[in-house]
């Protein structure tokens, strides 16, 4: 798969953080770090690069998203998931009823939620802060989750798959094989990468068909993934 590199980038000076920073959210001109180690949300100014006060959040902090003004924080030792208003960045009442919560993603006002200890997905209603509907069973450790209209993607780590849900119905598609221990996932158009942490690949999942059209070959135990836009538009087609 062709990787086209626009431009150089330059690393900047380190920002310190937490004990063991495992989640990152944006919003508006801040990054907010999860710091499983020591229970704390750093925010950071990305403007000047500069870390603001913790958020106590307790809990091992493991998953973050952004749903309007609120930071939902997925606390996988605590089993709740925490509201955190922003920018006042105020702690609201924590929402129970998880097992060891691992991964968020949001359609709308719903957050989805899943689940390590029961292997499920539950919806949380972010107008209300608390859990809605029937739980959605997946994979064993379902420890990844994105979203693309109406559709979730869940991982199940231990059955090395990918498996599409319906948000309209709850109904789950079937598994799609990918590599070993899928950890990661980002959607680019109507493909599905798919980071596997066990065999060193990222697998191409097309979305259309839910059929994995290729593997490709990276470093050592991926991890996570993230898109960075094109600086410039692509060139128009020439027919």
């Amino acid at each position: 798969f062709p990787v086209t590199i626009q431009q150089t980038h330059n690393i900047g000076s380190p920002i310190a953080v937490g004990f063991l920073p495992r989640a990152l959210a944006v919003s508006g001109p801040t990054l907010y770090v999860a710091n499983y180690g020591n229970g704390t949300i750093t925010p950071i100014d990305l403007n000047t690069n500069t870390a603001g006060t913790p958020i106590a959040v307790g809990g091992g902090p493991i998953a973050l998203s952004v749903v309007n003004n609120t930071l939902y924080v997925a606390n996988y030792s605590g089993s709740t998931v925490i509201p955190v208003s922003i920018p006042s960045n105020t702690i609201g009442p924590a929402i129970s009823g998880f097992s060891f919560p691992i991964a968020l993603t949001a359609i709308g006002s719903t957050l989805y939620v899943t689940n390590a200890g029961s292997n499920t997905i539950l919806s949380v209603n972010t107008l209300t802060n608390t859990i809605v509907g029937s739980s959605i069973p997946t994979g064993s450790i379902p420890n990844a989750l994105t979203s693309s209209n109406t559709t979730l993607y869940v991982t199940s780590l231990n059955n090395n798959s990918v498996t599409a849900v319906n948000t309209l119905n709850g109904t789950s598609g079937t598994p799609v094989t990918v590599g070993s221990q899928p950890r990661a996932l980002c959607v680019v158009g109507s493909t599905l990468y798919v980071a596997n942490g066990g065999s060193n690949t990222l697998s191409l999942l097309n979305m259309t068909n839910n059929l994995v059209e290729s593997t490709i070959a990276v470093g050592t135990t991926p991890f996570a993934l993230a898109l960075d836009a094109p600086l410039n538009p692509p060139p128009p087609l020439i027919s």
